[in-house]
């Protein structure tokens, strides 16, 4: 489990022993005053699909700027 004190929740994952892959994730705290408890279980994972590029499309927002990095905090 991962405490994360500054937004008051708490990030837990399931692993398996055999093949190391994660089988589920949950999240639970408070936000705005509201309990949160979400467990999101991985029932099928295929493991680098191939999928075809005209499968995505972006198209950046209006003024959005190119950067060659970002810092995520606390990874």
């Amino acid at each position: 489990t991962y405490p994360d004190r500054q937004r008051g929740f708490v990030y837990g994952l399931a692993i398996s022993p055999i093949d190391s892959l994660i089988k589920q994730i949950r999240l639970t705290g408070n936000a705005r005053g509201f309990d949160i408890a979400m467990t999101e279980t991985i029932q099928r994972r295929i493991v680098n699909p191939k999928v075809s590029a005209s499968v995505f499309q972006f198209t950046p927002p209006k003024g959005a700027k190119r950067v060659n990095s970002i810092s995520l905090s606390p990874f």
